[in-house]
């Protein structure tokens, strides 16, 4: 298929998921270190920026042509960039996690809300550290030492686990 301009056009839901998955590694790269709280605080025309964009990509994934989808796609990858660029511009340290160490063992956790960090948390820290919810950490303090332990070797062991999943395979 041909478009206006001789380039090829992809069917819609080619298009969808290729943007989709643009727009994805993009915010992955900014969620991954920063919360939109953060840029809400550093940077308020921008964040309100990005959210009308990404409002604009998430109606053209819906209801739009896949010229639509692309146009507000590629405002969202170039949107997601230009806050990682203010965040480093202004040496905003990361905030979608935060890093305790145990100082009788040194063992290392990570705890947030944003799955998207534990990327950078193996960057920064290595593979071993798991990232832990708030939720699973109040889990794991409630249910005690030994689960607690546990529940770290299987989140170092397996970093896409969640509480919830390791509940039910330990009852």
């Amino acid at each position: 298929m041909r478009g206006a301009r001789g380039s090829t056009l992809m069917k819609p839901s080619e298009t969808l998921t290729q943007w989709l998955r643009l727009v994805g590694d993009a915010a992955q790269a900014f969620e991954g270190r920063w919360s939109w709280r953060a840029l809400w605080a550093r940077n308020v025309d921008l964040a309100g920026a990005l959210t009308d964009q990404r409002n604009l990509f998430d109606a053209a994934c819906v209801i739009g042509t896949p010229r639509d989808i692309a146009e507000h796609g590629g405002g969202m990858v170039r949107g997601y960039a230009a806050a990682i660029r203010a965040m480093e511009a202004a040496e905003e340290p990361d905030d979608a996690y935060q890093i305790g160490v145990c100082p009788e063992t040194g063992v290392r956790v990570a705890i947030g809300t944003q799955k998207a960090a534990a990327i950078r948390i193996a960057q920064l820290y290595g593979p071993g550290v798991p990232l832990l919810s708030p939720d699973e950490v109040a889990a794991l303090v409630g249910l005690g030492a030994d689960t607690m332990n546990f529940a770290v070797k299987v989140k170092q062991l397996f970093p896409g686990a969640e509480l919830g999943e390791i509940r039910k395979s330990i009852q």
